[in-house]
Order: C-alpha cells, then sequence, then structure tokens
C-alpha cells in the first residue's frame, strides 16, 4: 500500500487559524481545573469544535490551481496557496459559446502592476488548434474604459508547453496595466478564429465574436525596501535606490546618472530601444543559497530626470518565494542586489 505525505494532501491555513485553535485548547486546559457546570464545560468544547471546523471548511475553500499554470509559474503545492491566501490568484467564473466554439477563463494571476490571465479555448472537433492559430481581433476594456495605455501579450500556447494538437488549446494573456483593475468589470472581446496558410498568411477558419467579463479582485502583495546602496554590476558601480516587488513582478529604482554613464561606456541608445546586459535580471537567490534563474517578462524602463532615476520594471516568468528572497541577480556575470532592509 501506498503511503500518503498528508502534510502535503492538504493546503496550508494561515497561521491564525493555528492560533485560535492553540487558545481555545489552552482555555480547556485551564478551565478544566475549576469547578464548571455541564453546561459551561459543553459551551468550551463546542467552541473547540466549531475553531477545528473553521479550518476545514477554510481549506475547502482553496481552489486548485490549474496543474499547467502551476507548472508554468513554477508554483508548489506551498507556493500555491500562498498565492490564494495573499490573494495574487483566483478562479473567477466565465465562458461564452458561439459558432460551436467556447472560451473560458481558467485562473488569473495579477499584482498591482501586471496581469495574467489563462483562459480555454475548445474549437469544433474539426478545427485542430495550435499556437500558430489567433483571433483576428482581440481587445479588452476595464470597465468600459478603453482609452489608457497598456503593453500586452497574448496568443494560444506553444506547442512546447502545450504539445498536443487537438480541438482544445489553453490560451495566455498578459498585461502591463497602468491603471488599477481591482473591483472593476474586466471584459474581453475576440472575433473570427484564423489559421496561418504560412509565413502569417492569415486567413478566417470560423467566423464570430465572443466576449466574457468578470469582477476583478486582487490584494497588493507589494513588498518595499529601501536600499541606497551602491553594488558592482558587471564592473560598472551603480546606486540601487529602492525596490518594489511581488511574487509576479517587481520595479527597481537606479540612479539616473550612473545608468548614463553606464549607457555611455556601452555604447547604446536607450532612447532607441537597445539594452544594457549589465541590467538584464537573469534570476533570484534564496536565502539557503539557491539561486533560481527567472526570465523577465513584458516590463517597462526608462529615465525619470525629475526624481534623477532609472526605473527598470518586469514580471517574472515564475512565481517569486519573497519569504526566502536574498537577492536578485543582474547580468551575464550575475551580479548580486542584495535585499535586507524593508520599508
Amino acid at each position: 500500500m501506498n503511503k500518503k505525505d498528508w502534510k502535503k494532501e492538504f493546503p496550508v491555513v494561515p497561521k491564525g487559524f493555528h492560533n485560535r485553535v492553540e487558545n481555545t485548547l489552552a482555555e480547556i486546559s485551564v478551565l478544566k481545573n475549576r469547578r464548571l457546570s455541564r453546561k459551561g464545560f459543553a459551551a468550551i468544547v463546542l467552541a473547540a469544535v466549531l475553531t477545528l471546523g473553521s479550518i476545514t471548511v477554510m481549506a475547502a475553500g482553496y481552489f486548485q490551481w490549474n496543474e499547467k499554470l502551476a507548472e508554468i509559474f513554477g508554483a508548489d503545492k506551498s507556493q500555491q496557496n500562498i498565492l490564494i491566501e495573499k490573494g495574487v490568484t483566483e478562479q473567477a467564473k466565465s465562458s461564452v459559446s458561439n459558432n460551436g466554439l467556447t472560451i473560458s477563463l481558467v485562473q488569473t494571476l495579477q499584482d498591482k502592476n501586471y496581469f495574467y490571465a489563462l483562459l480555454e479555448v475548445i474549437a469544433p472537433k474539426d478545427i485542430k488548434l495550435t499556437d500558430t492559430n489567433l483571433f483576428e481581433e482581440w481587445q479588452f476594456d476595464v470597465s468600459g474604459q478603453k482609452d489608457y495605455s497598456y503593453s500586452t501579450g497574448h496568443g494560444f500556447m506553444d506547442v512546447i508547453q502545450e504539445p498536443e494538437i487537438t480541438n482544445k488549446r489553453l490560451y495566455e494573456i498578459w498585461i502591463k496595466k497602468s491603471i488599477d483593475f481591482n473591483e472593476k468589470d474586466f471584459t474581453l472581446h475576440f472575433k473570427n478564429l484564423q489559421a496561418d496558410a504560412g509565413k502569417l498568411d492569415m486567413y478566417t477558419i470560423l467566423e464570430g465574436a465572443w466576449t466574457l467579463s468578470w469582477k476583478m479582485s486582487y490584494k497588493d502583495s507589494t513588498e518595499y525596501f529601501d536600499i541606497n546602496k551602491k553594488y558592482n554590476l558587471s564592473g560598472y558601480d551603480v546606486l540601487v535606490k529602492r525596490l518594489e516587488i511581488t511574487p509576479l513582478s517587481m520595479t527597481i529604482y537606479f540612479d539616473g546618472k550612473d545608468i548614463k554613464s553606464m549607457e555611455k561606456a556601452e555604447k547604446v541608445d536607450l532612447e532607441k530601444l537597445e539594452f544594457l546586459k549589465p541590467l538584464f535580471f537573469t534570476g533570484v537567490k534564496y536565502k539557503d543559497g539557491t539561486v533560481v534563474s527567472v526570465s523577465g517578462g513584458p516590463g517597462e524602463e526608462g529615465f525619470n530626470n525629475a526624481a534623477g532615476e532609472y526605473k527598470l520594471s518586469t514580471s517574472f516568468h515564475k512565481v517569486i518565494d519573497l519569504e526566502k528572497l536574498k537577492g536578485l541577480m543582474f547580468g551575464e556575470a550575475n551580479s548580486e542586489i542584495g535585499l535586507i532592509d524593508k520599508n
């Protein structure tokens, strides 16, 4: 018979629940040596039972992550439950069908700067979906608002991550936000499924329009670090001012003059969208010495001349465990920016 590790089978519950159980049981321990009526003792026992029961209810409220999403973001069971508890991820319900094609929301991840959505698309059985398919039109609005700046990436999941070719395929959306999505109605609009005849010669294989909407909800998971320290990044001494980081993304502020000196020495032009190799984010270091390679996703960077700063913002292709985080790695030399003081 196979033995189960029951600690892994059940979701992690907040410390507050453990504290409530301990306090209630401690109260019973104290009171059992006192003279209590049967009615009074029964009330205390009932309180313990209800407290233990509330943990079961809380555990049951932890939804199961989509397996592919957990695999993509490298989230183990513990991280999955922590991100649910922190309000970083949710599984809102929204689905739409038209002309035999159904689009359903699977799961979302987001912080105050970035939003990721995983959708499932099921086409008629005679249509095989790959990562070369796309929708002729795609857009979104937030409580009806469309006119604001943002950057986005979206499309069917690539064949490396989802090799099986069927009429069912996952669809990913990344958005770098410029407005707050929280507690607002988020709506996605799709029109006409297309296929590629070769060299991006797209043609429509299924006409139709699909719209799905749900109410956004997340909690701000940002942690703030005042650094104000010089670090050597691939041979350049750079003043790192501060950091804002979540399990999904980071925004780091450098001294503007130091970055301009680096730009000149590296002979690049940031205004022409060229990039500085010493500032290329490569991963994180944890407190136990483990270094984890992490690629940056959609982001933005640029000078704020008024503040004398250079801001670098990037999303992560893996979730970061902030409790274990010790440092950030940059450049081919894997230069480390250490994290000590939180704001």
